[in-house]
């Protein structure tokens, strides 16, 4: 074989290698998260603190590549890989998690991050080593490239796009959980083969011997740009898990929704290192304006909820092309190229460990996306500001600034609703705010992205009622937050969780015993525990405590809640708990797991009303969770299933469910009459479940309650997948 065929033969093997370890290690992100769901609830903390996880091995398997690659001749390298493959393929695969690691009593985020590193700690570790140690390999071939590998490391992110994309659409929807572990450990296997073959490549040439060391050779970069790296690589982190867990909170937290900000972060990277030419004037100039739009929509709620989740990922998708486009700018010669994936690694994990860790440790409110956001803003340095060579006319400046000062006026009236602009002072003074920052542009240049940061936090700050009476409760499942109101002239407490009201109650009076909103005596719950009889009922998700109101003294509620701090939120600003007496009991965990420990065939009635904001938590959803449900109520009993969701066909899912097990159902809904104006009910659905059609007799003579449709596909433990039932309008 001549030189040339082995070059290029070198080129491709190791391509070939990257993007398989790339498929590897981004496939198995959203295959562990979803076997986690089950564990841990619908919470999109699960997803950032497994994220989290991934980042870590990324630092800790860039470092072992830097240290080797420091430390050993290539051919001894390959010798420890390949060692290395082999103990993973031998002890880890295929992996499973074990339930006994996972602990929903006390600190989760630590013990889900325990159970990842006992489950798939090595063989993650192994293909997080991958993109730095065979880019080291490559360098010291005779390849054409060789002097500059980091091309593959655009191949690298192809394959780890395509196996986030594949996962919801092709993966997740054709094999189930358990088969899906099965085929990534065949997958590894494939890299130990393709791993040992690029072995052969580096081997083969004599001369790698001698480059072995030759970084300490050569000047090391220095702490200010490292430094430089960390920060560029936090930024988009950071923002990637904030625009996960925005997504991920109101619709659904599911593979699907979690590879979209990924992918955008992960494109990204292709874009920068694939020798694409960056404009980088575009970006500095879209950053700002596109940010203060984007969240004047968020805030001011004009837009619908699709049209928000698009601006969310177009702002993202900016920041992370401009701030990797900046590393991808400064990357050091090939000597340094491992310790330059180890910064960047160390930049990417602090982002997690800031949103999973800290944030909410400091912050009662989901207050770190803003502050990053902001963050960016102030480090771009403004279009025109004196670093650039060319000198713009005065009409383009003077453009710029219109357009500028336009975004900055629509941000304001977003998030000023408690300024009555109709009042001269008022319209004068965000006239002058405006001026102000628009004058630092042409008196301090660098200065006027540090203003629009400040106006951003001022505006957030207001937007969320930091300075009012309105209370937040933070933990690892959630962000809620109480408030005062008043609706049809009665004053009334509110508990919310993203954009979400989960309950309500009136203040004082006759009004105060009764449950409002979504389980209002008017609503489709309301006719359930009118028309049925019933002595001990099971409900999965506390709120407000709203049910507890149709408990009487001889009953016994149980509501099953996995988050401890929405128990204190029901118990301190609400007295449903308290009214309901010794009939309520709250027990913390999550509802599947803890009705599997009550007795059989003992409930009247089971409610599923588990929410995290609008999102759904699957596992609640499934054929075994039916079977379940089935298990403990009573043979006349029923199952009530609080469907209503705005993205999500959650009604046909039952559907399914109930067909599939050979059950009867029907479906109640109820919007309030238009001209009561605001009203204490909701509009709501419910879907109720029984084993014979005269369960629900005493439901369905009452009238309105329709045959439920089945969507198409029934979900399962090891098989669901979210676009099925997606609302796509």
């Amino acid at each position: 074989m001549t030189d040339d065929t082995w070059k290029r033969l070198a080129g491709v093997a190791f391509a070939l290698t990257i993007f398989v370890s790339a498929s590897l290690l981004f496939v198995v992100q959203p295959m562990v998260g979803k076997m986690i769901l089950p564990y841990l609830g619908g919470s999109s903390s699960v997803w950032t603190t497994c994220m989290l996880f991934f980042q870590l091995m990324l630092v800790v398997g860039y470092l072992y590549a830097h240290l080797i690659a420091q430390q050993f001749k290539p051919e001894r390298q390959v010798v420890l890989h390949l060692g290395l493959i082999v103990a993973a393929l031998v002890t880890s695969l295929p992996f499973q998690l074990s339930e006994a690691w996972l602990s929903t009593d006390s600190a989760p985020a630590l013990w889900l991050l325990v159970a990842l590193l006992a489950s798939i700690g090595l063989p993650l570790f192994v293909v997080s080593s991958s993109a730095p140690l065979f880019q080291h390999w490559f360098s010291a071939t005779d390849h054409p490239d060789a002097d500059d590998p980091y091309y593959l490391y655009a191949a690298s992110n192809v394959g780890s796009m395509i196996a986030l994309f594949g996962y919801p659409f092709v993966v997740e929807r054709t094999f189930a959980v358990d088969t899906q572990s099965t085929l990534w450990a065949w997958g590894f296997g494939g890299l130990a083969l393709l791993t040992a073959g690029c072995g052969a490549l580096v081997w083969r040439d004599e001369e790698t011997a001698e480059l072995t060391g030759a970084a300490e050779a050569v000047g090391g970069v220095d702490w200010t740009r490292r430094g430089w790296w960390v920060l560029i690589t936090f930024i988009p982190s950071s923002l990637m898990l904030g625009v996960t867990d925005y997504l991920t909170t109101d619709i659904a937290s599911v593979p699907l929704l979690w590879v979209f900000p990924l992918g955008i972060y992960l494109f990204s990277f292709i874009l920068v290192f694939s020798r694409f030419e960056i404009r980088f004037s575009f970006y500095r100039i879209a950053i700002p304006v596109v940010t203060l739009l984007t969240l004047a929509a968020t805030f001011s709620g004009y837009l619908s909820m699709m049209a928000i989740i698009g601006a969310q990922l177009w702002m993202f998708y900016l920041y992370t092309v401009y701030f990797h486009g900046r590393l991808a700018e400064d990357r050091p010669a090939t000597e340094h190229l491992t310790e330059f994936y180890i910064w960047m690694s160390v930049g990417g994990a602090l982002g997690g460990i800031f949103n999973a860790l800290i944030a909410p440790v400091l912050f009662n409110i989901t207050a770190e996306y803003y502050l990053v956001l902001a963050l960016g803003i102030a480090l771009i340095p403004p279009l025109y500001s004196g670093e650039d060579e060319d000198n713009p006319s005065t009409i383009l400046q003077v453009g710029l600034a219109v357009v500028l000062g336009a975004a900055i006026g629509v941000y304001l009236l977003s998030v000023y609703p408690i300024m009555e602009f109709d009042q001269i002072s008022s319209a004068l003074g965000g006239l002058v705010l405006v001026g102000a920052i628009l004058s630092m542009g042409f008196i301090f240049p660098r200065g006027r992205n540090v203003g629009l940061a400040i106006l951003l936090l001022i505006g957030f700050g207001i937007h969320e009622g930091i300075s009012t009476d309105q209370q937040y409760e933070r933990s690892f499942y959630a962000s809620y937050s109480v408030y005062e109101d008043r609706i049809n002239g009665h004053d009334v407490d509110v508990f919310s969780h993203g954009t979400t009201q989960h309950g309500l109650q009136v203040q004082e009076g006759p009004l105060s015993k009764r449950a409002a909103g979504y389980h209002h005596r008017a609503g489709p719950i309301g006719d359930v525990f009118g028309s049925m009889s019933y002595d001990r009922v099971a409900v999965a998700g506390l709120g407000a405590g709203a049910l507890a109101a149709y408990a009487e003294p001889d009953d016994e509620f149980v509501f099953y809640e996995i988050d401890p701090v929405v128990e204190d939120i029901a118990r301190e600003h609400f007295n449903y708990l308290e009214q309901c007496g010794d009939a309520c009991k709250v027990k913390i965990g999550d509802a599947r797991k803890l009705l599997e420990k009550a007795e059989p065939n003992s409930f009247d009635i089971i409610v599923m009303d588990a929410y995290n904001s609008d999102s759904v938590p699957t596992h609640l959803l499934t054929r075994e969770a039916m079977k379940l449900y089935l298990s403990k109520v009573k043979e006349d009993g029923a199952i009530v299933m609080h469907v209503s969701n705005r993205y999500l066909d959650i009604q046909g899912v039952v559907g399914a469910l109930v067909k599939d097990l050979g059950l009867v159902s029907c479906s109640k809904s109820y919007t309030p009459p238009p001209t009561q104006g605001d009203s204490l009910a909701y509009a709501s659905t419910y879907t109720i479940v029984g084993r014979e059609a005269s369960d629900l007799a005493p439901l369905t003579q009452t009238g309105g309650c329709a045959s439920t449709p089945p969507a198409d596909v029934v979900w399962t433990d090891r098989y669901s997948n979210i676009a099925s039932v997606f609302k796509w309008e």
